[in-house]
């Protein structure tokens, strides 16, 4: 994509064109995060691809590993006991299976369960009213919460990323 600035709200023209992040309009929310997060870690030099995958939506190659990066988002945050927090929902919803004895779908014992190691590398929270992303590690819970000021820390993107790498002990920004 070239050298681009990777401050928040600065996006590229395809993204912005449109009704990219109109609320009444947007029918592909999770496509657009997804391409949004696409843009920003392509702007660091690395090499992002778009995967099909359950549980997984982006695969980016950092010093000859790839790096699975499932992509949640937040519209804006929500009051929570007196405080503000952008709330991100990080579960795996478990599919129905046929039981062929039953001859019915039925719902494994638990239907929802948070995402892991298992079944991605990173996981990037985005904040779409300020365009900001906070990138973490799965811990298997169902939803994270992250105060607004935490989102709104200056240099975030960069700093969130290079800590999922060095617990992954995987490279750094350089790839």
């Amino acid at each position: 994509m070239g050298s681009v600035l990777t401050l928040p709200g600065i996006l590229p023209d395809e993204i912005i064109d449109g009704d990219f992040l109109d609320d009444e309009t947007d029918t592909n929310f999770s496509y657009k995060t997804e391409k949004y997060v696409d843009f920003f870690i392509s702007s660091w030099g690395l090499r992002v691809s778009h995967v099909n995958w359950p549980s997984c939506d982006l695969v980016v190659l950092v010093a000859g590993q790839a790096i699975r990066v499932e992509v949640k988002a937040s519209r804006a945050p929500s009051d929570r006991q007196g405080s503000r927090y952008y709330c991100f929902s990080t579960f795996k919803n478990r599919r129905r299976i046929w039981d062929k004895n039953l001859k019915a779908l039925v719902s494994p014992p638990k239907r929802y369960i948070g995402l892991t190691s298992e079944h991605c590398d990173i996981i990037a929270l985005v904040a779409w009213d300020i365009q900001r992303i906070n990138f973490i590690i799965p811990r298997g819970v169902k939803s994270d919460n992250i105060p607004t000021r935490q989102m709104h820390h200056i240099g975030l993107e960069e700093i969130s990323w290079a800590e999922c790498l060095r617990k992954l002990e995987i490279g750094d920004l350089d790839g």
